[in-house]
């Protein structure tokens, strides 16, 4: 009990035990109290943007299993250490869990705040909040804190997953905290049969009947990644680097096409298809505003892209036409979605910089 109220700051501790254990779902909702206790504890008082985040991020996940699930997550990177627990998948695109201390990942906007007074600034013009240049607080004068990587929290929608990579040595400890965390709460675990000695997934069933996955991973050094190809740009800005891992974790992203579309400058290195956001952000842009409300199709064929499936498959005729034809996407960037074997979640990419010690 200690390890999870200490997962979360020592002011909302009380209110986190109340949510959590007495709230009547298990602790699958929490109070808008809460919510809002927890926002002015990290930004300061009346921060509507970031509780307006809570807020939807609380009717994305209600019913589900994730919100225990981070705070099962937060309680476990505090026992072994931050330093030790990679945490992947969709917790890196949750304010909340970020708040809960489920992972050190900032999904907000690029933005400043001040620690010292909570003076809070969007709208900063950068690619990523760890490119924006030093600030004084315009209200007290200390330096202010830049942060903030624009992920979404749709991703959220329907996952029942937590994803976690952790050195050799810290495997079996770990898989084994896992089991008795949730079976000192009373809920069922049942390993996955695609386990074994380098991956466990764990089945967790909440009293409820609700059910979601934990699955721990060894980790392996970064040296194990793919090198970046020797042809691409200098990395000179942050979100260059974000990029540039994305390349390291992603199959097939970066091609003769690629090289040869950026170096005659039909687009910047920042605009090649190295996360799956990027497939997700160009299909948005290039959709009329009503069609992005009632068309899923841009959030499909990313997925389709990340997954590689027309790169095994071919791309169906009917996808290609409506790239080409209706939303008019370059064709140098088709063929990319073409061949792309497997794209990461931005997220991701932030979340292994930041273990890496890398900013």
């Amino acid at each position: 009990m200690h390890s999870l109220l200490c997962a979360v700051t020592p002011p909302v501790r009380a209110v986190c035990y109340t949510a959590f254990y007495h709230n009547g779902q298990g602790g699958r909702t929490m109070t808008k109290d809460f919510l809002l206790r927890l926002t002015e504890e990290h930004y300061g008082a009346g921060v509507f943007p970031v509780y307006g985040r809570l807020l939807e991020e609380q009717r994305l996940t209600r019913g589900g299993p994730l919100l225990p699930m981070w705070y099962c997550t937060a309680a476990l990177r505090r026992a072994f250490g931050g330093e030790n627990v990679l945490v992947l998948g969709c917790t890196n695109d949750s304010l909340l869990a970020h708040l809960l201390g489920a992972t050190p990942v900032n999904p907000l906007p690029p933005h400043y705040h001040c620690p010292n007074c909570h003076h809070l600034i969007f709208g900063a013009h950068a690619d990523d909040g760890w490119d924006l240049p030093d600030l004084a607080c315009p209200e007290c004068g200390a330096p202010m804190a830049a942060d903030g990587h624009d992920l979404r929290s749709r991703p959220l929608v329907g996952e029942s997953i937590v994803s976690l990579q952790v050195p050799q040595e810290r495997f079996a400890p770990v898989c084994a905290w896992l089991r008795d965390y949730w079976a000192q709460r009373d809920c069922q675990t049942d390993t996955e049969p695609y386990s074994d000695a380098e991956v466990m997934g764990l089945r967790l069933t909440l009293p409820e009947g609700v059910q979601g996955v934990f699955e721990v991973r060894v980790l392996y050094p970064t040296d194990r990644l793919d090198p970046l190809p020797p042809d691409v740009p200098p990395l000179h800005t942050a979100y260059r680097r974000i990029k540039g891992m994305g390349l390291r974790l992603a199959s097939n992203a970066w091609t003769g096409a690629e090289r040869d579309a950026v170096e005659r400058g039909r687009m910047a290195f920042e605009d090649v298809l190295t996360l799956r956001e990027d497939v997700y952000d160009l299909l948005r842009q290039h959709t009329s505003p009503k069609q992005r409300r009632e068309s899923g199709l841009p959030w499909a064929i990313s997925e389709d892209v990340r997954k590689g499936k027309y790169a095994t498959q071919g791309m169906p005729k009917p996808v290609e036409n409506y790239l080409r034809k209706q939303l008019r996407i370059p064709a140098h960037y088709i063929e990319s979605m073409k061949h792309i074997q497997y794209l990461p979640r931005k997220g991701d990419c932030v979340g292994r910089m930041m273990f890496e010690g890398e900013r």
